[in-house]
């Protein structure tokens, strides 16, 4: 991804219309949904936390290590902040993420 791109542009290229527009959740589900590989399902999906997670995590992770592992743990973060999401709904502690990796 590049540097310059901001998350607007990002939407706007994932989804077709621009960050919050009516139209952006249909067009989301639609692309995603309707995706002939597994690697387009993913370029679609939730373009918002795919931004970020490309920007603060991805790229950082493979200036300095191997691209597989960059995917490892990027997906490893992704996963932990989706256990702390659910933690603080349930209002208790989960850890899908390691028993994952069990």
């Amino acid at each position: 991804m590049s540097a310059a791109i901001t998350l607007a542009q990002y939407v706007k290229k994932r989804t077709g219309v621009p960050l919050g527009h009516k139209d952006s959740l249909r067009n989301m589900l639609t692309r995603s949904l309707g995706a002939c590989s597994f690697y387009l399902f993913w370029r679609y999906w939730n373009p918002v936390w795919s931004y970020y997670l490309s920007r603060y995590v991805m790229k950082p992770c493979n200036d300095i290590m191997p691209v597989w592992c960059a995917v490892v743990v990027t997906f490893a973060v992704s996963g932990a902040l989706h256990d702390l999401a659910v933690s603080l709904v349930k209002l208790k502690p989960l850890f899908f993420l390691l028993l994952g990796l069990q």
